[in-house]
């Protein structure tokens, strides 16, 4: 899968950028504004996932705020399954958001879980 992932902590967005290369996804990783602007220029998004952070320090261009990046992203890709992570996630969250993964110390396994379930369900679709 093609994985699109947006974290401001380096050691975090290398986790979950390693755990996901090793089970063999294509990760490219946005780690500030700058690279946050070259996404949303962008005509075409092909990722099939989008992860992304809550709080984005330093990405002013999205307001510092995962939930306006993932908005973004998904007016650009209405079909990318979207991941909130958080250690404080929202109590609500928008519809663009699939899911929401509260950061305790081990994000990169959940959302190892979350990817391959996701990639399961997405294989059993086009078998049908």
């Amino acid at each position: 899968m093609k994985i699109l992932l947006a974290h401001d902590d380096e050691l975090i967005r290398g986790a979950i950028e390693l755990a996901l290369k090793n089970k063999g996804h294509r990760v490219e990783t946005v780690k500030n504004d700058y690279k946050a602007k070259s996404v949303l220029a962008r005509d075409k998004i092909t990722a099939d996932i989008f992860i992304t952070d809550y709080f984005l320090d330093n990405f002013p261009s999205v307001e510092n705020n995962g939930l306006k990046f993932a908005h973004a992203v998904r007016k650009i890709n209405p079909q990318i399954f979207v991941i909130l992570v958080s250690c404080s996630p929202p109590s609500t969250v928008p519809e663009y958001i699939d899911v929401t993964v509260t950061d305790d110390g081990d994000a990169e396994i959940k959302i190892g879980r979350i990817v391959e379930q996701y990639e399961e369900n997405r294989n059993k679709e086009r078998k049908e």
